[in-house]
């Protein structure tokens, strides 16, 4: 009688086991079905944002121009570049004629650089425009901002006569 029961003891024991390796095999086949199913991050999946502190200044006021490269996915996504030359900005007026561009002047690095942006994470760059970089008389004006050979967007500000 004691073997009996410690032959159906043993049997009982071994099958507990059983059962949570294969619940185990099976949420481990959902997890890697799900992580399958999500689609890879590429740049086309980031976000790119152009605004200014206000909407309008006047004559021979700073303008702070901010550029924001946001990444809402689960991967890391990184910019390539084949310079230093990463982030620009152009002041145009309104019938889009370029008046001003912040790279005109400068210089930079030729070596390949890159932007590596985390998941649910940014990158922001702001620049300050300065009067004595190019005055603006009163008008309408777009600035717009660049992510060099990836995005280009528009922003719009008006410059009062002070």
């Amino acid at each position: 009688m004691t073997s009996r029961i410690n032959e159906v003891m043993m049997k009982k024991i071994w099958r507990i086991p059983i059962f949570l390796l294969l619940i185990i095999i099976f949420g481990v086949s959902i997890i890697a079905g799900v992580i399958i199913s999500i689609p890879e991050s590429t740049v086309q999946n980031l976000k790119f944002e152009v605004w200014t502190d206000k909407e309008t200044y006047e004559v021979n006021e700073t303008i702070t121009i901010h550029l924001k490269i946001i990444n809402p996915t689960l991967s890391t996504i990184s910019l390539h570049f084949n310079s230093g030359y990463q982030l620009d900005y152009i002041i145009l007026d309104q019938n889009d004629t370029q008046l001003y561009r912040w790279s005109n002047d400068k210089m930079f690095l030729q070596v390949f650089t890159g932007i590596r942006i985390d998941p649910f994470s940014s990158h922001k760059r702001t620049f300050n425009h300065a009067p004595e970089s190019h005055s603006l008389q009163p008008g309408m004006y777009t600035i717009r901002g660049l992510v060099v050979d990836y995005f280009a967007k528009d922003t719009t500000i008006q410059v009062l006569e002070t």
